[in-house]
């Protein structure tokens, strides 16, 4: 299906503030008038602010995502949610916004220590464990 301009805008813009309310992409192409996932990839392949755009969607949805997690975690202490339902769906949430944002949500911790073991003596080594542990 062709789309003039003014209606491939307004479908995008519809599909960014949805993925940015954390509705995946698959439910939201779904809806009656929308394109297909081809025709979106299309559009982003020929124009690099939509693709921009997109991306920067993708990325914010984290934090949906991320609330998610407190809000089933919520309905599970109030007995709500079944806990190994809980589990799983929050297992989700954290991974999809650790993959989203890692330097927000993910677990992966970097460390940037400019200490060479190889050329310190083992009293330095230890002081230096130390000082990193406390």
């Amino acid at each position: 299906m062709q789309y003039t301009e003014e209606q491939k805008k307004e479908m995008f813009n519809k599909i960014i503030e949805s993925i940015c309310n954390g509705v995946s992409v698959r439910q939201i192409l779904k809806k009656d008038g929308m394109p297909s996932f081809c025709t979106l990839l299309d559009w982003m392949e020929k124009d690099e602010e939509l693709a921009k755009q997109y991306a920067r969607a993708k990325q914010e949805s984290a934090d949906f995502d991320a609330d998610n997690v407190n809000y089933i975690a919520e309905l599970c202490l109030r007995g709500k949610v079944d806990p190994a339902n809980a589990r799983v769906a929050i297992d989700a949430y954290k991974w999809s916004a650790g993959k989203k944002k890692p330097k927000k949500y993910g677990d992966n911790i970097q460390l940037n220590a400019n200490v060479n073991s190889s050329q310190m003596s083992q009293e330095e080594f230890l002081e230096n464990l130390k000082r990193f542990k406390e």
